[in-house]
């Protein structure tokens, strides 16, 4: 259930698409989900599986985006592992990676190739509400950024 300056919205994720209910957050920076293969989490909806993917792409260090998360460092093979604090106590690690994402703006479906968001594989202190966190903040890494140029840069809920 969606709390405060959150709204449900339904949307697609990776080649082929899957279809998953998100939660929307105004005041979140980051797009993210929970992964398959993911330590701690409890999550009771389906999970995104990269592996079942032809787009999925992890991002590498040297990109712009991983410079934009507070909490990164390199992975051995130099992949933009981050974490990431949301809500009072909880917390997630992911790998910064790119996906296509299918998007329904009313008239029609958006498709938004590379779409940079946080592919996560830990969770502490998960509350149950977070699932999937696509962000409205201002940011560079928010979903408003990303497909700003598809939506002339106007979005409403």
């Amino acid at each position: 259930m969606a709390g405060p300056g959150e709204f449900l919205v339904k949307l697609s994720l990776g080649t082929p698409s899957s279809l998953y209910w998100a939660i929307i957050d105004a005041g979140s920076n980051l797009i993210w989900t929970t992964c398959c293969h993911c330590d701690n989490c409890h999550v009771k909806t389906p999970l995104f599986d990269p592996l079942q993917s032809s787009t999925y792409k992890n991002r590498r260090c040297s990109t712009s985006f991983c410079t934009e998360l507070h909490d990164h460092r390199c992975t051995s093979d130099q992949l933009c592992y981050f974490k990431y604090s949301y809500r009072a106590n909880s917390e997630v690690e992911a790998v910064l990676a790119s996906e296509m994402l299918l998007f329904d703006n009313g008239a029609g479906t958006i498709k938004n190739e590379g779409i940079v968001f946080g592919s996560v594989h830990r969770e502490d202190n998960p509350d149950t509400a977070l699932r999937k966190v696509p962000g409205l903040g201002r940011g560079r890494l928010s979903l408003v950024k990303q497909i700003g140029s598809s939506i002339d840069d106007k979005f409403a809920y």
